[in-house]
């Protein structure tokens, strides 16, 4: 018997994709450049789900 390599592993069990980090990176940026630019529409989507929430009991 022999010990699996990394690549014969990956071969068998199918893993993940690995992303770089800069790819990683900068989803966060993207997803809080979104965030930012459509604060206004989140906050009053967010207030009006809670105000209905609220009100429904």
């Amino acid at each position: 018997m022999k010990e699996l390599g990394k690549d014969a592993l990956h071969e068998v069990n199918g893993g993940t994709m690995t992303l770089p980090s800069w790819f990683k990176g900068s989803i966060w940026v993207i997803a809080a450049g979104y965030i930012i630019e459509h604060w206004a529409e989140l906050k009053s989507g967010i207030v009006d789900g809670y105000t209905d929430g609220m009100n429904s009991n």
